[in-house]
């Protein structure tokens, strides 16, 4: 097993939390849905890193401002 796969199922299995007693099958299951899910949830994180990554800067000039009487209402 490859250390990202480790810290999946011990990330799973802290989610699920203790396995009780008789329910061994059930609380396996619960640990693979997690780490499945966890590992959808970290590629989908990557890629969403590396798109933010790629974005490219530009710069931009403020011509105006204008404060609206509803951006107070709460105050």
């Amino acid at each position: 097993m490859n250390p990202r796969d480790l810290d999946l199922v011990i990330a799973a299995v802290h989610a699920v939390g203790p396995c009780p007693a008789g329910e061994e099958a059930a609380w396996t299951d619960q640990v693979r849905e997690r780490a499945v899910s966890l590992y959808v949830l970290g590629d989908t994180v990557a890629q969403d890193i590396a798109r933010l990554d790629a974005a490219k800067q530009f710069t931009a000039t403020l011509l105006d401002v204008r404060v609206e009487a509803k951006a107070h209402a709460g105050c």
